[in-house]
């Protein structure tokens, strides 16, 4: 969904993931066949012939988008204001939401696992913003 603080990343089409670097060169291949051979049945029997060049299925086929680190969203002009506004003002909050980001991408990559304490988190933020 495009906000008017991100759009969705124009490298993965928003969805976090881009075909991995082997896969990569086989998809641009095959389009380009797809796209040069006029003739359907000669198309057909190029495409028939370069199926059989598949990456090996070990090879990843995605891998996390590089641009948006997987997020599938980027900063526009607005949201980066919105940041750098919020770094100066609350950087106590920008700090804590960061470090959640982080632990998410570690969980997602099974680096780390959830760990309980919810309630524990919240009391320690709402005590730090307490007078």
């Amino acid at each position: 969904m495009e906000s008017v603080y991100e759009a969705p990343c124009p490298g993965c089409e928003g969805t976090g993931r881009v075909p991995g670097s082997e896969w990569a060169e086989w998809l641009a291949e095959y389009r380009h066949i797809e796209a040069s051979i006029i003739d359907p049945v000669t198309r057909l029997a190029a495409l028939a012939d370069h199926a059989q060049t598949q990456p090996q299925p070990s090879s990843s086929e995605y891998e996390r988008c590089p641009d948006c680190d997987g997020d599938g969203h980027l900063l526009t002009e607005a949201g980066k204001q919105l940041v750098e506004f919020l770094v100066r003002t609350v950087p106590e909050l920008v700090d804590r939401h960061l470090e959640q980001a982080q632990r998410r991408r570690e969980w997602a990559r099974g680096e780390q696992r959830p760990v309980r304490g919810h309630q524990n988190s919240w009391n320690s933020w709402a005590a730090g913003r307490s007078a």
